[in-house]
């Protein structure tokens, strides 16, 4: 678990992770949209993909 979105990025980047995902203020990172389903159904938000989310 990530207390940061730059931190959750960070890892995302780096393991080419397919998502991102929030639940109190913490995050964590999914490798497919299995993990990002479960986790949602597990009460976190998914935020998006690691991609989509970098500043251009």
């Amino acid at each position: 678990m990530k207390h940061t979105l730059e931190e959750a990025m960070s890892y995302a980047i780096e393991t080419k992770a397919m998502g991102i995902l929030e639940k109190e203020g913490s995050y964590q990172t999914a490798k497919d949209w299995r993990e990002i389903d479960y986790a949602v159904s597990c009460g976190w938000k998914y935020i998006g993909h690691p991609a989509d989310l970098q500043e251009g």
